[in-house]
């Protein structure tokens, strides 16, 4: 499976896919090409662009006033700016 998202950094779009993973087990981002990526950018940019729901495929955005109790970013619903209730069978992209 493909996960496209966007880095919080340079706000370059990558993937995370199972076939590019480091010995213990986590994804390594990579670009449309598959080359690892390497973002020269240290400092976060504020915000996130939007990005699809890997389930259901509905547009969905980060706002950094919005975070769990742990410090994760809750996923909020692009139209409504409520957060993302996801009720739907999962969603595939074919490529």
């Amino acid at each position: 499976m493909k996960i496209i998202a966007w880095c919080y950094n340079c706000k370059q779009q990558i993937c995370f896919n199972n076939a590019t993973r480091n010995r213990n087990g986590v994804a390594i981002p990579v670009d449309d090409y598959g080359n690892l990526h390497s973002c020269r950018h240290k400092n976060r940019k504020p915000g996130f662009q939007s990005q699809k729901c890997f389930r259901c495929g509905q547009v969905i955005h980060f706002d950094e006033n919005y975070r769990s109790i742990s410090g994760k970013y809750i996923p909020l619903d692009w139209n409504l700016g409520k957060r993302h209730e996801c009720n739907e069978t999962p969603y595939l992209e074919n490529r």
